[in-house]
């Protein structure tokens, strides 16, 4: 009780700034500068690789940065793209939109298929709010309102064999 005392205003500080982030990027200028700033950090070390080797991206990622890789992680892995012309529509808007950011990403993006050498190692995140900002996307509410599963593989999770994505929580998230 006497910890909470001292913890509870540190908790309710960092709940404040972290709802304002949480806002700047559900707004589409955040969302353009955030996706833009985070992929291209990520990127750069993709491009680090040798080419024709395989890749595993490990990715630790706490409160928001879980929403942010989630969405890197969708647009790389989904698979569905290349059936539907709306599912095109979406990555494209999800891809951010500079020039040579835009080009990278969609080259590791055909890497993260399953014929690709681009796979998820591990994907650890911690507190996240990726069930509040799935309502910022319609197809997936609309998805979730027809009571349809998401496909884990659409972030590179395998359906079976070792567990990748761990998800941690404690009792004030």
């Amino acid at each position: 009780l006497i910890l909470r005392t001292f913890t509870v205003p540190v908790r309710d500080t960092v709940f404040t700034l972290g709802m304002t982030d949480a806002l700047y990027y559900a707004s589409n200028d955040g969302e353009r500068e955030i996706r833009n700033t985070v992929y291209t950090q990520i990127l750069d070390v993709l491009d680090t690789c040798p080419p024709h080797a395989e890749v595993k991206l490990h990715i630790i990622a706490h409160s928001l940065g879980a929403t942010i890789m989630f969405d890197f992680l969708y647009g790389l892995f989904r698979k569905d793209i290349d059936r539907s012309a709306q599912a095109r529509k979406e990555l494209l808007e999800d891809v951010p939109n500079t020039r040579t950011v835009r080009s990278r990403y969609l080259t590791w993006r055909h890497e993260a298929q399953p014929d690709g050498r681009l796979k998820l190692g591990s994907l650890v995140t911690l507190g996240g709010q990726i069930p509040f900002f799935f309502m910022r996307n319609q197809s997936l509410v609309e998805r979730l309102a027809r009571e349809e599963t998401l496909d884990p593989e659409n972030i590179g999770v395998p359906k079976s064999g070792l567990c990748v994505w761990k998800n941690f929580y404690d009792v004030d998230d």
